[in-house]
């Protein structure tokens, strides 16, 4: 070999060891990196070895610790290095054996949480595997956590079987109170008294039938309002028409549910609307319809009270009506945001318009 030839291949011999001495050194600042990360995390790592006998897994080394393992699981990493999981843990069967064969045999990793049952406590557990045959399992123990949720559950529903029960005692203390009006009034003997004690009799009754609903139902939040709606109008119809008075009651009702926060408001809006179509709109024994709509709109909703009686005075005025029905209505629509309208035409329509609920 020309001289030549023995410098260019000297040459490519330094560039390869300069080359090796910085692969050498990458690694060892990579496992530098690796083994401060594996020191200092914040949670427990381990790193395993399966055992076979044959072709199945019978059990798994503890190849390594971190600082924290020693910490959560209160073992010294000298006592359990090189020692078999089942004779660590003491549990005969090395626990979640299968669940850890599984990852490091087709190096898919898995999380999951458990109970461990020996140590009293709850994990939050994540495995891979760095390579055929070995498993790391990286956890946090969550027992605290878990008491706390426990225990937030548990009062929870203590909270809402009290709230179950006191809704029950309200549903009977209004039906007892429904009860004595109904006999004063067939005990009084002016019409005005008598009109007087039903409607309250009536808005009590609409008032009975939602903790009726929300007992039945063991829902303490929600409401189904279209079977509320069918419920007070029912009751009111049953109050007012006469066997020999022909008026109908039409229902349009979208199954739509909403919280008790207005639920009942809605329910002596629906009360005060009927009876007053039921009382004023068909005089002297008048046949007719009254229809109830129920329309979701946008993120709320609409209720439409309709009938096809005589139609209202052209002086009156929804925002300056004298009538307690009226006012109330009022005052309940905007203490929940909503509007209250009328439409006048063929039928006399009262529109109540609900923004959607926060």
């Amino acid at each position: 070999a020309t001289n030549e030839e023995l410098n260019a291949a000297f040459e490519e011999l330094e560039a390869a060891n300069e080359e090796l001495i910085q692969s050498q050194h990458e690694i060892i600042m990579s496992e530098e990196k690796y083994r401060k990360l594996f020191t200092h995390s914040t949670d427990g790592v381990c790193i395993h070895e399966l055992i076979y006998s044959g072709d199945a897994a019978t059990d798994y080394r503890i190849l390594d610790v971190n600082p924290m393992y020693e910490s959560i699981i209160g073992l010294k990493k000298e006592d359990i290095v090189n020692r078999n999981a089942s004779d660590v843990y003491g549990t005969g069967t090395p626990p979640y054996l299968d669940l850890y064969a599984s990852v490091a045999e087709t190096e898919v990793p898995v999380t999951f949480i458990t109970y461990f049952e020996p140590m009293d406590r709850h994990f939050h557990i994540s495995v891979f595997s760095p390579g055929k045959g070995f498993f790391v399992t990286v956890f946090k123990d969550n027992t605290d956590r878990t008491k706390v949720e426990n225990d937030l559950r548990k009062a929870f529903e203590e909270k809402e079987s009290l709230l179950r029960e006191l809704q029950h005692r309200v549903k009977n203390n209004l039906a007892m109170i429904s009860g004595l009006i109904g006999l004063e009034a067939i005990r009084a003997e002016e019409h005005s008294t008598v009109a007087s004690l039903n409607s309250l009799r009536n808005r009590i009754n609409a008032l009975e039938k939602l903790y009726t609903s929300l007992y039945h139902t063991g829902d303490v939040r929600e409401i189904q309002l279209d079977t509320y709606i069918s419920e007070i109008a029912e009751s009111v119809m049953n109050t007012y028409i006469s066997g020999v008075q022909n008026i109908r009651l039409e229902t349009e009702l979208a199954p739509l549910k909403i919280t008790i926060k207005h639920a009942a408001s809605i329910g002596l809006i629906i009360n005060e609307l009927l009876v007053n179509a039921l009382k004023y709109a068909f005089p002297d024994g008048r046949e007719g319809v009254v229809i109830i709509r129920l329309i979701p709109s946008g993120n709320g909703y609409e209720i439409h009270v309709a009938d096809n009686g005589e139609g209202l005075d052209k002086e009156f005025d929804i925002n300056n009506s004298s009538g307690s029905g009226i006012m109330i209505i009022m005052m309940l629509v905007e203490h929940m945001g909503g509007r209250f309208l009328l439409n006048r035409g063929e039928n006399t329509e009262f529109r109540i318009v609900m923004p959607g609920e926060e």
